[in-house]
């Protein structure tokens, strides 16, 4: 399944913007606007499935690590970040990310890995926002996943659910 979901983003890498860019950056829009006034500055920024990096609609000065399973999609973000790391979140160490140097944000990447692996990374002890495409697995699973995790409901924009826990 890896193997074909790795295929898959790797074709998709240089269409991505064409098909998807108009919905990724309403989403990024709105995480940008709910970090207006939030005190980040310090932190370093990890994108989970940054895929072709659109975190520079951020602004941010921030140094920002990339993670991403297909490789085609960093060699597209290689600009955007100070570290790129091609990996499976499913299986990704994150002990050196689990302290508050940290803030973690993930757009549309999260409905992909199975549910252990997602309550691990809820569970880090860091600042995060995450985006869910809601009808992966039904709105009630995810705010209750996310509730349980100390995480509240932000924003709803188009398929997805956005929650951060700052």
């Amino acid at each position: 399944m890896k193997k074909s979901l790795i295929e898959f983003y790797d074709k998709l890498s240089k269409n991505y913007i064409n098909l998807y860019g108009e919905e990724q950056l309403e989403k990024w829009l709105a995480i940008k606007e709910y970090l207006i006034n939030k005190d980040i500055k310090e932190k370093i920024v990890v994108d989970l499935g940054c895929g072709i990096g659109f975190i520079d609609v951020l602004n941010l000065k921030n140094k920002k690590i990339g993670l991403d399973i297909s490789f085609e999609s960093l060699k597209l973000a290689k600009n955007k970040y100070e570290f790129l790391v091609n990996c499976d979140l499913e299986f990704f160490c994150f002990k050196k990310f689990n302290n508050k140097n940290f803030l973690l944000i993930s757009v549309s990447s999260l409905q992909n890995l199975n549910e252990k692996a997602i309550n691990k990374i809820l569970s880090l002890n860091n600042l995060q926002i995450h985006s869910v495409m809601y009808r992966s697995k039904g709105e009630i699973f995810w705010k209750e996943l996310f509730y349980k995790k100390g995480f509240k409901f932000i924003k709803k924009i188009r398929n997805d659910l956005i929650f951060s826990n700052f």
